[in-house]
């Protein structure tokens, strides 16, 4: 059968669905959010401009002149100071990332769904569990606020159907397919990122520091030019307003570690002979890309003593978690998408492992990070599910009482 011609299964259609529902409305409220963020500064560094222009023409022209830039200092003053008090009302909430972070969920279990999951009879069960799972956390982590539109567009969405290198999206996967769909296509989209985030991140320097020069230059004519400092030094914060080139920084750090990582996967899995390229291979390789992947979704990297892919195994360490895992990011205490083991969902919660010599407590505990990555701790968190989690970590061997 072409594949093209796949019959459709109804539990990934809709999954697909719900991953294009969560992605598209998130996509608009980060840019709605942007658009207000960008609207505020560029307000706050008219309204300096506009102090300089009314006070460098206060005198030599008529009075409605005058008038006219003290109305549009104090229009533009207000509106400014309107944006910055309601767009921390926006942020806080989050519903944005909660939303993306959701998407990218939703897509890893679909991956798993047809590798590790593929001989599985309750899989259809499992994965139909996983989304609920998701879909209620992010109408959690969204201030039990979430409406998008229904998406009708073809699927898998954001796939150009002309394209026949690109994943049907339906299918099950063999090793290379998982390669060549999941690993070579997102180590692409890391690449392009990088370069993009490099690119952004060496004009805003070159901003910032034609900015400060052009400040100093001010400041040493002195005189009347002195004024202008201000617009400069305006300028310079509006650039590096949130942070942005720190962030810029970090995501930079992050897609230079997925590449090297994934780059790392793909070599070891095309250097196994055929006959070595097993379900165990198979299934490793899964886990460790879907592992490296969670470096974007959760913004962080492991920490430089651990090594995340060895590619004499063909297997990776849990990722360090940041913080051992921020609050919003820990899920309940379900079976994790990266045990191989084919059981139904009756099944599916882990075992606590006890340290061995060849498990280190570290691993373990990163491990357990990772199990709950999604889990949202607050203060109406119920007990029995804080219990589950505490029931993962590994006695300490201390005699109690």
């Amino acid at each position: 059968m072409d594949e093209d011609t796949h019959p459709t299964i109804p539990i990934l259609a809709v999954s697909w669905r719900r991953l294009a529902e969560l992605e598209i409305t998130a996509r608009k409220k980060e840019a709605f959010q942007t658009r207000l963020q960008r609207w505020a500064v560029a307000l706050g560094v008219a309204a300096i401009l506009l102090a300089i222009v009314a006070d460098h023409f206060s005198t030599g022209t008529s009075a409605w002149v005058g008038w006219t830039f003290k109305a549009l200092l104090v229009l533009t003053s207000f509106l400014s100071a309107v944006l910055a008090a309601f767009i921390p009302r926006f942020s806080s909430r989050g519903d944005w990332l909660a939303m993306r972070r959701g998407a990218e969920q939703i897509r890893r279990e679909i991956y798993v769904y047809r590798t590790i999951q593929a001989e599985s009879i309750d899989r259809d069960a499992w994965l139909e569990a996983r989304l609920n799972t998701i879909i209620q956390r992010v109408f959690k982590n969204a201030g039990h606020e979430l409406s998008f539109q229904s998406y009708q567009g073809p699927l898998p969405p954001f796939r150009d159907p002309k394209r026949k290198d690109l994943d049907p999206g339906f299918k099950d996967l063999t090793g290379d397919e998982y390669t060549h769909y999941r690993l070579e296509h997102e180590l692409a989209g890391t690449i392009l990122k990088e370069t993009g985030a490099e690119n952004t991140r060496l004009r805003l320097q070159g901003a910032l520091l034609t900015l400060g020069c052009a400040g100093l230059l001010l400041a040493a004519i002195g005189g009347s030019w002195m004024i202008w400092v201000a617009l400069t030094a305006s300028l310079v914060l509006a650039f590096s307003a949130g942070g942005a080139l720190s962030q810029l920084d970090e995501d930079t750090k992050i897609f230079n570690r997925m590449i090297l990582d994934l780059n790392e996967l793909r070599d070891h899995w095309l250097n196994l002979p055929p006959e070595a390229r097993k379900e165990g291979e198979f299934h490793q390789l899964v886990r460790s890309t879907e592992e490296v992947l969670l470096y974007r979704e959760m913004g962080y990297l492991p920490s430089p003593t651990e090594e995340p892919v060895s590619s004499s195994a063909g297997s990776a360490a849990q990722p360090e978690q940041p913080g051992q895992a921020s609050p919003a990011s820990q899920p309940p205490a379900k079976r994790s998408e990266a045990e191989p083991e084919r059981t139904s969902p009756a099944t599916e919660k882990a075992l606590p492992e006890t340290p061995t010599s060849t498990t280190s407590l570290s691993q373990t505990i990163q491990k357990i990070a990772l199990d709950f990555s999604d889990l949202d701790l607050t203060k109406e968190t119920p007990k029995e599910l804080l219990h589950k989690v505490i029931a993962q970590f590994p006695p300490s061997g201390e005699i109690k009482g």
